[in-house]
């Protein structure tokens, strides 16, 4: 194969990819020298190993890296890791994964680790990445000497400037002194971790962007508490939660995100902007999702939005108003959003108004 001509190698690529044979690129690369640069960026920047009862590619990747034919680890950029706890064991624990890759040169900026709560204990962190999303499930709660490896783990990504953490609750008695030193963007998918997170460390966390997902009404004093000290906070996004009682804007905050339930969130919006360091918001998102699109029921509470987002004295600061679909197709999406932004008139004279079509947790980086 080592004489084919480059074009007829990308055609055959591009067939492994519509067709999802990524493991024919991975046959190829070790045959012949040749394919190695031309699959490189297809086959390789993005990888995913899982090892379950019904799926193991681990396995099968393993010989593959050891192979000195397999010249692709500096091209891996993603790398997302699942293992199965089956019985409390592992047949191949995630921390020996770990090793494995970074003895051979894998350095991805994003890591997505699905694993079990004692996987950490003695895990090798990767240094490369930057983005870290973590799941170790959210019941029970942490074993104090899991507790610390996974904060040695989270330690270790020195370059680390956003994490996802989704994790059981962790022992109180035990802190770490410092938090990454470039940690910027947190994201928690219950809120009780941000309690795991706040008690990771000595010192205050300073975050300037912070994700919630999934809040139950309960929780808002603690998360309001947390906000009260947050005084960095530059971006806020809040999918998922609860109706909120009191949604007051900080100082330092120039872009929210709202996500669901919408069945009363003109008066969450009036709300918030009723606080009088409203005059720094520049980007205002509203996040639909395909089970809850925009309601027609509350169309009418829809005008006292739009009035005070369109006064431009008081706002003056306000660039955008990100109206995110909701529905299960694309008409439900197109229809929702055309009839929110009718029901926004003075914003839309603005040019505030900005459609976008997909749902996503946190689009606001884009339009800053």
């Amino acid at each position: 194969m080592s004489w084919l001509p480059t074009e007829v190698v990308d055609l055959v690529i591009d067939e492994a990819l519509s067709s999802d044979w990524s493991s024919a690129l991975v046959a190829c690369s070790l045959v012949s020298r040749q394919w190695v640069p031309r699959t490189r960026h297809h086959g390789f920047s993005s990888i995913h190993l899982v090892h379950s009862a019904e799926i193991d590619s681990i396995t099968t990747f393993v010989p593959v890296l050891e192979s000195p034919l397999a010249t692709f680890a500096s091209s891996v950029q993603q790398l997302r890791i699942s293992v199965a706890t089956q019985d409390g064991a592992e047949s191949l624990p995630a921390r020996h994964l770990l090793s494995l890759l970074a003895r051979h040169g894998v350095a991805p900026t994003y890591l997505e680790l699905r694993c079990g709560l004692h996987d950490l204990v003695g895990a090798v962190p990767l240094p490369s990445v930057t983005h870290l999303h973590l799941d170790m499930g959210c019941y029970g709660k942490m074993a104090p000497e899991e507790f610390v490896a996974m904060t040695e783990f989270i330690h270790g990504l020195a370059g680390l400037t956003s994490l996802t953490l989704h994790s059981p609750d962790a022992p109180g008695s035990i802190k770490s002194t410092y938090p990454p030193p470039k940690l910027r963007e947190l994201e928690i998918r219950v809120p009780r971790v941000l309690d795991t997170i706040l008690s990771m460390y000595d010192t205050p966390l300073v975050l300037p962007c912070l994700i919630i997902r999934s809040m139950r009404q309960s929780q808002w004093k603690d998360v309001l508490e947390y906000l009260d000290h947050a005084s960095a906070l530059d971006s806020l996004a809040l999918l998922y939660c609860a109706p909120m009682t009191v949604l007051q804007l900080y100082p330092t905050l120039r872009h929210l995100t709202i996500g669901v339930p919408f069945r009363i969130m003109p008066s969450h919006i009036l709300t918030a902007l009723g606080s009088s360091s409203a005059t720094q918001l520049e980007t205002l998102t509203l996040n639909g999702t395909r089970e809850q699109p925009w309601p027609g029921s509350l169309w009418s509470q829809w005008v006292e939005v739009d009035a005070v987002l369109a006064d431009s004295v008081r706002l003056a600061q306000l660039r955008w108003i990100i109206l995110c679909g909701g529905g299960r197709d694309y008409e439900t999406i197109d229809t929702s959003l055309r009839d929110l932004r009718d029901h926004l008139p003075l914003c839309a004279a603005q040019g505030l108004l900005v459609l976008q079509y997909t749902s996503t947790p946190f689009p606001l980086p884009g339009w800053v």
